[in-house]
């Protein structure tokens, strides 16, 4: 059916409308209103305000190889069970590769993994092992393997900040700190009294203090100590020798609190360790901290989350999804992009807009185009540089916040495959207490058989994505600048053998452009549409050198 915009959106586009064809004054008539933007290019709302919302019917049409570096962050605990205890397995994810697979993923990234007390693993009691809940090393071993044939790498949660206090380790290092001898001393930070007073960073076992930045049931480790690096280094040498492709560093800004240099030269050490046994071996720190202090970071060749563009930051993907600030992300991606490559050319940022530490994005939006910009955030970041990664389930619009329990428990709900099937479906998390009618209706299968789906759209755009695979993943990458066009964001990629323009268009309105402000003549005489992923039903086109895009739609223009 046809749509037409509500008469807040008409009457807010006196003042601001143009997407990404300029600051426009235009009448509310139903042709176009061409007129001349700041700058002296001719701009025009295209169509103006009559525009078909209704999702497209397309095809993915020609599927190309997962080669583009985009990661699938993998709670176990939740996704797949394949033994009907209502946990989730190792068994589980191998089952569901091939859909990871379909999906185009090229990596899987598994939250803790190793025995652990607690539901969400992150205070381990052994390295070397797998929770007897999710499995054995035989599963994990054939994990990695199916994962090696269907070209998914797989890395998994590094957690060497602290560890349980069931940790055989703890007991040993209190028994060697109260006797003044034994090297387990050095393995955590001892003392004879609560250092701040309030137990909030210091917890007592029995006549002594420790360490304990996040819980006291979570101790820190001495990094500092040569017993622990020696601990470290057998670690990380385990996984990688059993075929693990790298990892996820929790919580690096926590190593050493307070101190950057410090942090920054164990995160060295970390990387000469792994380089040493796996030379193409990915790592991808947890840095929730300034864009400064990353960059710092960045200096290790790691690569590190862009927190600063994920969740609810401005600017940031949500932000300009809802507030059209096209320009204004397409500036701060590719500055921050090449900000982090020019400090190591090896380190590569991830991009994301959700993860187990946030609130979902399920019901991220409201109002009229809710849906549409939903689709929309996903094709701003999985279409950014470098190595996106996408929370297990943000592809279905899986929902869970915190909420008035404030437990992240709410956060990591269980994957909903089947809508008329609970086989493999998981128990949720101990302490979660999420609205399930919050969830979306279909799951997984049902949305693999509506090309209207979210999960139909996250398709679409990573194929698009595998399409140019090293292009996105290590191309050249600046900014498409286009003075007065705010909705717009666009990329300019390229390397020895592609130059590829990105248009993602973030207004619920169309733009005109003339291409004979960015393109010399000789390339205009052969330019097309390369590429289209279509929100809505209307269609982008380019004629007499103008190029018309439809609301919230995705082009390329290969040159």
């Amino acid at each position: 059916m046809k749509k037409v915009l509500s008469l807040s959106v008409l009457l807010l586009s006196l003042v601001t409308l143009g997407g990404c064809g300029g600051t426009t004054t235009t009448s509310l008539n139903t042709s176009n209103t061409e007129t001349s933007s700041n700058d002296g290019n001719t701009t025009s709302i295209n169509s103006a305000y009559d525009y078909n919302y209704e999702a497209p019917n397309d095809d993915i049409g020609q599927v190309y190889e997962n080669e583009s570096g985009t990661y699938y962050e993998v709670f176990v605990y939740s996704f797949y069970d394949s033994d009907g205890d209502g946990i989730g397995d190792i068994n589980g994810v191998s089952e569901k590769l091939d859909y990871l697979k379909d999906l185009g993923i090229s990596g899987i990234w598994l939250m803790p993994i190793s025995p652990s007390p607690s539901y969400h693993k992150y205070d381990v009691t052994d390295y070397k092992e797998i929770d007897p809940q999710y499995g054995t090393l035989d599963d994990f071993k054939n994990l990695l393997e199916e994962a090696h044939k269907r070209n998914i790498k797989v890395i998994i949660d590094m957690v060497i900040n602290h560890t349980s206090d069931d940790h055989p380790w703890f007991e040993l290092s209190y028994q060697s700190y109260m006797s003044g001898s034994g090297k387990y001393a050095e393995y955590y930070n001892w003392y004879d009294e609560d250092l701040d007073g309030s137990q909030s960073k210091y917890s007592k076992y029995k006549d002594a203090y420790y360490e304990s930045q996040f819980s006291p049931d979570m101790p820190d480790l001495n990094l500092d100590s040569n017993y622990v690096r020696e601990e470290v280094v057998d670690i990380l040498t385990y996984w990688l020798n059993l075929g693990v492709d790298g990892y996820r560093l929790d919580t690096v800004i926590n190593y050493y609190t307070g101190d950057e240099t410090k942090n920054v030269e164990f995160l060295n050490f970390i990387r000469e360790t792994c380089k040493s046994v796996k030379e193409d071996v990915y790592i991808v720190g947890e840095a929730w901290t300034s864009e400064a202090s990353i960059l710092n970071y960045s200096s290790t060749g790691n690569s590190y989350f862009a927190f600063n563009l994920s969740d609810k930051s401005n600017p940031g993907f949500r932000s300009s999804a809802n507030n059209r600030t096209g320009q204004v992300l397409a500036k701060a991606v590719s500055g921050f992009t090449n900000n982090t490559r020019n400090k190591n050319s090896e380190s590569n940022t991830a991009y994301f807009i959700s993860n187990h530490d946030n609130d979902r994005w399920g019901k991220a939006f409201s109002g009229e185009y809710a849906t549409q910009q939903l689709k929309l955030t996903s094709s701003l970041y999985l279409l950014s540089p470098g190595n996106p990664f996408i929370y297990y389930g943000e592809e279905i619009a899986l929902n869970g916040t915190r909420g008035g329990s404030q437990t992240d428990a709410n956060r990591r709900l269980h994957m909903i495959w089947d809508n008329n099937d609970d086989t493999g479906e998981t128990n949720d998390p101990p302490g979660a207490d999420y609205d399930f009618s919050n969830q979306p209706k279909d799951g997984v299968n049902q949305q693999l058989e509506d090309k209207t789906s979210v999960l139909y759209h996250y398709k679409k755009i990573i194929n698009l994505r595998n399409k140019y695979g090293d292009l996105f993943l290590n191309g050249s990458v600046k900014q498409n600048v286009l003075p007065n066009n705010p909705s717009c964001f666009s990329l300019n990629y390229s390397n020895n053998d592609v130059d590829l323009d990105l248009f993602i268009n973030c207004a619920p309105f169309g733009y005109t452009i003339d291409l004979s402000t960015i393109y010399n003549e000789n390339t205009l005489n052969n330019i097309s549409i390369t590429d289209e992923i279509r929100i809505i039903s209307d269609s982008s086109y380019i004629e007499d050198n103008l190029l018309h895009v439809a609301p919230f739609t995705t082009i390329t223009i290969l040159k």
